[in-house]
């Protein structure tokens, strides 16, 4: 083992995929449990989901198993395979962990083709004795099933369904491929391939939940109904009580973690204090060039993600006029978004290059680094301007509900301009102050990272971790207030913008607290090295910034799940006919008689009164839609 690295950073990936596995099928075991319909006609897929409960588990125990081992040294000696299986406690729950859900699939598989084959076979035997007996099978012996149930009623997603279950295989291919190659000695990979490869698995359960959520109605009007969501009553959405927006990504990831540790820099003249413990203040941890390579690898990938789904939100609010107008707000949102997405690319590949290059060790100025690099500035920008435009829209919901009238009366399109300008020139004066804070600042940092904490004054890199928290926290205060109002208000809702009724509310709430947390992650991080709390290296910096860096993309998700409108015009975009937007066609008569009284008259009757003194008939005809 030439490297503890790669299996310490697999130990860390299957913590992280194993705990959100874990917690995705908690919940779908929860939600088909709690409703007697859906225990009934989902029992299979609950033994699936138990399956990839298991499975997750495995993660978890493979982890801190494998971790323990590695820590207290003993990882690299030799154990027999008795031994392993009888003396380690996390196989047997890698085995069970992907055969019980193998079958459990086949046991589904096979009430479909019942379900197609033989209808009228599969209604008399489809029972709930029967599908009880079919797990039984599936769990104690081996493939022998017979018939089964729900998945065998009508799939109206069957062509997404059999392009999910293709891409499955492949997905799950993929270990079995590793694993049987390094048995039969065909090749040799370290353990970050074969984590990577091994986590494919743990990716299908999490998608499992998203597609249950997006193409189960059931499973969302229960989820809906266990936050006490009210889907029945359907209203226009309004700006001040939208999906909550994936603010901030905090491109400051960029901070990777500075360190009092020594640090590497063999290749550096006036290497006197090599050995010596670097000041946090102005060191990262850079001993090892493979986190940092992870970490602009993540960013690669969050970055790229991150600017098609602001892209596509930006497209779909400007393409229909009226979401342009109503959304203004979310619109200039998505574009700070978009901008903190780019800077995850300017980012990677900017510390990138100077990893490849050999430059990354030399020390920098924070001076040079806030005027000769080119990502510092969009670092700044993708989260502050965020943060900014998210208390502008916290201030509208709260003038919103306090004061609807003056709502009504101060918010047009012409404010909302004016406020976004005043945004503009807030942001450029945040840079200029973050610019005088570096200018002629000789204070030296170890590599060059050029994150924020390493590019600006103490107070300015303190004040920006601070107020992009605090513009969450306020987001969330505004939330807060207006589901107290509207709870008190429920049963008087009037035609006031501020006191319509929002069924998405409380989930909205929940879904905020929760960035706050996912958003504080950093920002502690960043704060905490910056005044000399801790020190970490770049690949837990990189781990600590990707759950915040999927909140833009969680944004277009939301959006597409509980914007009806925004759904509308997706559909309409891609020119996508549906029957529930039948036009209806109004024809209208209206005839002008010579004594100046109009009367409507039938399209018929047209000819007819043509001859009697009528000189002009008007037909209109109006496409209503429902």
């Amino acid at each position: 083992m030439d490297s503890l690295t790669p299996t310490l950073l697999m130990c860390l990936l299957y913590i992280v995929l194993g705990t959100i596995a874990i917690l995705a099928n908690i919940l779908n075991i929860f939600i088909f449990l709690i409703n007697k319909e859906m225990r009934k006609k989902y029992v299979i897929f609950i033994a699936l989901d138990v399956g990839e409960l298991i499975n997750g588990l495995s993660y978890v125990l493979t982890a801190i198993g494998r971790g323990s081992s590695l820590l207290d040294g003993t990882f690299g000696v030799p154990i027999t395979v008795h031994e392993c299986f009888f003396e380690r406690y996390w196989v047997h729950s890698l085995i069970v962990g992907t055969e019980l859900p193998a079958l459990v699939t086949t046991a589904i598989s096979i009430e479909r083709i019942l379900a197609v084959r033989r209808p009228i076979f599969y209604k008399r035997v489809a029972t709930m004795k029967t599908r009880i007996l079919i797990l039984v099978v599936v769990t104690f012996i081996q493939l022998k099933l017979h018939k089964n149930s729900n998945g065998a009623k009508a799939d109206h997603h069957l062509g997404l369904s059999l392009s999910v279950t293709g891409c499955s295989i492949v997905l799950v291919a993929m270990p079995s491929a590793v694993m049987m190659g390094l048995k039969w000695e065909w090749f040799v990979i370290n353990d970050l391939g074969i984590g990577f490869c091994y986590a494919t698995t743990g990716f299908l359960s999490v998608a499992t939940t998203i597609l249950n959520f997006i193409y189960r109605d059931e499973y969302r009007s229960q989820l809906k109904s266990v936050f006490r969501l009210n889907t029945k009553q359907k209203t226009k959405v309004e700006n001040f009580v939208s999906p909550m927006p994936a603010f901030p990504k905090w491109k400051n990831k960029v901070a990777a973690g500075k360190g009092m540790y020594p640090v590497d820099m063999e290749n550096q003249t006036g290497s006197e204090n090599v050995t010596t413990v670097i000041n946090v203040t102005t060191e990262f941890v850079f001993s090892d060039p493979r986190p940092t390579l992870i970490m602009c690898s993540m960013y690669m990938v969050l970055g790229i993600t991150a600017i098609l789904a602001n892209i596509l939100d930006i497209t779909i609010f400007l393409t229909n006029n009226e979401l342009r107008r109503r959304f203004m707000f979310f619109i200039a949102l998505d574009v700070g978004e978009l901008i903190d997405g780019l800077c995850y690319l300017l980012t990677s590949i900017g510390r990138g290059s100077g990893v490849l290059s050999g430059t990354f060790g030399i020390p920098i100025s924070y001076h040079d680094c806030f005027f000769k690099r080119y990502w510092v500035h969009a670092l700044i920008m993708g989260t502050e301007l965020p943060a900014l435009i998210t208390i502008v829209i916290s201030a509208e919901r709260i003038i919103a509900v306090h004061k609807p009238k003056l709502y009504n009366r101060i918010v047009t399109t012409k404010t909302k301009i004016i406020s976004l300008v005043v945004v503009g020139i807030i942001q450029l004066c945040f840079l200029a102050i973050a610019g005088i804070s570096a200018y002629h600042n000789m204070e030296e940092a170890n590599t060059r990272h050029c994150a924020i904490i390493t590019s600006t004054a103490t107070y300015f890199s303190t004040f920006h971790f601070s107020f992009v928290v605090g513009a969450y926290v306020v987001s969330f205060t505004s939330l807060l207030i207006i589901f107290i109002i509207h709870r008190k208000i429920q049963r008087n809702a009037s035609n006031s913008y501020g006191n319509k009724k929002n069924p998405q509310l409380g989930f909205f709430l929940s879904v905020t607290g929760i960035s706050i947390i996912l958003v504080a992650m950093p920002s502690v991080v960043m704060i905490g090295i910056r005044w000399k709390w801790f020190a970490v290296n770049d690949i837990i910096v990189g781990l600590t910034y990707s759950t915040t860096g999927f909140l833009s993309i969680v944004n277009t998700i939301n959006n597409f799940i509980f914007r009806d409108d925004y759904r509308a015009q997706f559909k309409s975009f891609l020119q996508l006919r549906f029957s529930s937007v039948k036009p209806k066609t109004l024809t209208v008569s209206v005839t002008k008689l010579p004594t100046g009284r109009i009367r409507p008259i039938t399209v018929a009757q047209h000819s007819s009164t043509k001859s009697s003194g009528i000189h002009k008939v008007f037909v209109v005809t109006m496409k209503v839609k429902k």
